[in-house]
């Protein structure tokens, strides 16, 4: 459970910092990078928990 909040603050953090203005859902090509690279140290150390990062990319990541 701490893990997921964990990844769902950090995807929170980069959009709301990226300054850009959109709906969680609206995210960017730049914004997926910027969460896979703070997300990547967590996921090196605790791969059993990479499966908790994978509904944001789905849920947050659609086509704009």
């Amino acid at each position: 459970m701490l893990c997921d909040r964990l990844f769902t603050e950090i995807f929170y953090d980069v959009i709301n910092f990226s300054g850009k203005g959109h709906d969680t859902d609206q995210a960017d090509d730049e914004e997926r990078a910027e969460v896979q690279r703070r997300l990547s140290p967590y996921i090196e150390q605790f791969p059993e928990y990479k499966s908790l990062a994978e509904p944001l990319y789905t849920q947050h990541f659609s086509p704009c």
